[in-house]
């Protein structure tokens, strides 16, 4: 009874941030005619800047993409927490994002035998989906990992990502994810891609997987969390950033 208390708390704890979603706001499997090549659907954002991606400009919009992604993401875990689901079956619920749109959401939960520790799968479908109006999105995007607790407020969070989208506004382009793990520091806030190695470095697994970014012809597929450089174990700065 204690360990199902402190893992409902880990997870209350986790998704404490005010998050926008509600839930069975029509069918959550329906299909969209104006559907992406990686589904959903992106039809906002058309009338901002929507910059297209370029080397100079390619760790601005990962580190827009992927703080909106990760946000997502707790709001995907909190719509499924608040919704009752059968046991032994992928939850589903329908989130809606706190500027625009909404994205289906699938999902399950295990936990870490004998720990705190919990186990996630989320698959989000975005339909024009902004938290932050900078960003729209539409597309696909498939997050797994697992969270825990390591001291007061502090948090040990793998993320990795899969799949695909369309984004508009400030910048404008697809984005594709092949196994691409963010670092996520103990405060639970993911880490810029322009943080010194000695910081990238606390996250292992940061040179597996790459991130795509296509304008047109375009196309760069790199790795934005990887510094290939030798660092101090020493040196390590794997607190809070």
């Amino acid at each position: 009874m204690t360990t199902t208390l402190v893992r409902f708390a880990l997870l209350c704890l986790f998704l404490a941030a005010p998050l926008a979603c509600s839930g069975g706001r029509g069918d959550p499997l329906a299909s969209d005619r104006n559907a992406t090549a990686y589904g959903g659907r992106l039809t906002l954002g058309q009338d901002r800047v929507n910059t297209p991606v370029s080397s100079s400009n390619k760790l601005r919009i990962c580190q827009l993409l992927n703080g909106e992604i990760y946000g997502a993401y707790q709001s995907a875990l909190k719509g499924l927490a608040d919704t009752p689901q059968k046991e032994d079956s992928l939850g589903i619920v329908r989130v809606s994002g706190r500027y625009s749109g909404y994205m289906q959401v699938q999902g399950a939960t295990t936990y870490q035998p004998d720990t705190t520790g919990q186990n996630f799968w989320v698959r989000m479908t975005f339909f024009d989906y902004s938290d932050s109006a900078a960003v729209f999105m539409g597309g696909q995007v498939d997050c797994s990992g697992y969270m825990d607790v390591i001291g007061l407020h502090r948090y040990s969070v793998k993320v990795v990502l899969n799949g695909g989208l369309a984004f508009a506004g400030g910048y404008s382009g697809e984005a594709l994810y092949e196994t691409q793990r963010l670092p996520i520091d103990p405060c639970n806030q993911i880490i810029s891609p322009d943080a010194p190695a000695k910081v990238l470095h606390c996250y292992p697994e940061l040179e597996q997987g790459s991130m795509t970014l296509i304008s047109g012809d375009t196309r760069f597929n790199f790795k934005p969390y990887f510094k290939d450089v030798y660092v101090d174990p020493d040196s390590l700065d794997c607190g809070c950033q």
